[in-house]
C-alpha cells in the first residue's frame, strides 16, 4: 500500500511562486479599500447627528440584510 505521507519530490526544490493577481482581483481589492476607508469617515461625519449605537445598529441591520440575499 503506497504512503499517505507528502514528501515533497526534491527537497532542495525552491516552492513555486504564486500567480501574480488578474486584474479583477485587483480591481476588487482596490475597491474593498476604498469602501473601507470610506466607511470610517461615514462614522465621523454622522457622529454628529446620528447616536453611535443606531449607527451600529442600522450596519448590522444593512449587513444582515446583504448577506441573506
Amino acid at each position: 500500500m503506497p504512503s499517505l505521507a507528502c514528501e515533497p519530490a526534491d527537497e532542495h526544490a525552491l516552492p513555486r511562486a504564486a500567480p501574480r493577481p488578474d486584474a479583477t482581483a485587483i480591481i476588487v481589492m482596490i475597491a474593498l479599500c476604498g469602501a473601507w476607508g470610506f466607511q470610517q469617515v461615514a462614522i465621523k461625519e454622522a457622529n454628529a447627528s446620528i447616536p453611535p449605537m443606531l449607527q451600529a445598529g442600522i450596519h448590522s441591520l444593512i449587513a444582515s440584510l446583504l448577506v441573506w440575499i
